[in-house]
């Protein structure tokens, strides 16, 4: 089973993966809502073709369903315990003239593969760093920190009639050294 061969890669990728500007080698979310693990990226995503999870109860690693969802290279993901689906962050080449690369914000159902594009944006290269994670209201917060610029953002987003809606924006001096972390209780 190529999953199953890829597994010890992905464990030995997500060791060897720096903090650096360059994405992850691995983009692991863990839901505990589910009991379930997916990997958005990573030698084990790629054996899947496109995305991995595994039931912890189970202890299998299986292929999410595809569907006309194309992964790019992954930036930040999540799970949403109140939508029942991923959030990914993700680069693909621009079409047309202008920008090489646009960040995509996409919302994905692990259980039938369709995914839905909630936003597509130029990539222009101002942050290094992102993270998603899903607010105690159920809305998400896409962090992105900049060490060059030594500046972080904070957006509060959610999805509605299948686009991005964007609810506030924090603007902060200092990069932020590690992955933020929402308190649920």
């Amino acid at each position: 089973n190529p999953i199953d061969q890829a597994a010890t890669m992905a464990a030995a990728s997500s060791v060897a993966a720096s903090k650096s500007a360059a994405p992850s080698l691995v983009e692991a979310v863990y839901s505990r809502a589910t009991g379930q693990v997916f990997l958005a990226s990573g030698p084990l995503a790629d054996a899947a073709g496109g995305i991995a999870r595994q039931k912890l109860s189970e202890g299998v690693w299986e292929p999410v369903p595809r569907s006309d969802y194309t992964r790019g290279t992954v930036r930040a993901a999540t799970y949403s315990f109140f939508e029942e689906k991923l959030w990914i962050l993700d680069d693909v080449s621009s079409p047309g003239k202008g920008f090489k690369k646009q960040r995509r914000i996409v919302r994905l159902d692990p259980d039938t593969g369709q995914a839905e594009v909630l936003a597509a944006f130029p990539h222009l290269g101002l942050f290094q760093d992102y993270w998603l994670r899903v607010d105690r209201d159920g809305s998400m917060l896409l962090f992105a920190s900049s060490p060059v610029f030594e500046k972080h953002v904070i957006a509060r987003v959610r999805a509605s009639g299948g686009k991005l809606e964007i609810l506030g924006v924090r603007l902060g001096k200092g990069r932020l050294v590690a992955p933020p972390a929402v308190d649920m209780y």
